[in-house]
């Protein structure tokens, strides 16, 4: 899921959040995190809106290739945010 919060100035942040509920072990989580971040970080500046995101992962992303991890991180930047 996406949680999205304007901001002052004129850039973009992203941060991923992994719970504990999704992945019991820190080395999973944090291998979510770093997948989820991959597909983000190139992404983030060419958003035209200064607006922090925040991802909530969710169970499924334990099997996930990083093609569907990157088909769906688009899919909900493009319905949070207007075309950039």
């Amino acid at each position: 899921s996406l949680t999205t919060s304007p901001l002052p100035g004129h850039c973009a942040k992203a941060a991923v959040v992994v719970s504990k509920k999704v992945a019991i072990r820190a080395v999973v989580r944090n291998g979510i995190e770093r997948k989820m971040r991959a597909v983000l970080y190139p992404r983030i500046p060419k958003l035209s809106a200064p607006v922090a995101l925040v991802f909530h992962a969710k169970k499924e992303v334990l099997e996930a290739s990083f093609a569907e991890i990157e088909r769906d991180i688009d899919s909900l930047i493009s319905q949070a945010l207007p075309r950039s």
